[in-house]
């Protein structure tokens, strides 16, 4: 682990760099990419099962049905 918590790390990959692009948030019709992942197992390891980018899925777990 990193030494922070899952909630932290979320922000630090959302909030922050929006905040620092000068967005204020998601809004209907805004691009946007997106990761959807598992929760951590035990090891606090994710496993990033779709990544889509720019509403194309770019990448599918091949080992798992989302």
């Amino acid at each position: 682990m990193a030494g922070i918590t899952l909630d932290e790390a979320l922000h630090l990959a959302t909030v922050a760099p929006a905040r620092l692009l000068g967005l204020d948030g998601l809004r209907p019709g805004a691009e946007a990419d997106a990761i959807l992942f598992d929760a951590p197992d035990e090891g606090g390891a994710l496993r990033i099962r779709e990544t889509w980018i720019g509403g194309s899925l770019a990448y599918a777990d091949p080992g798992g049905a989302a």
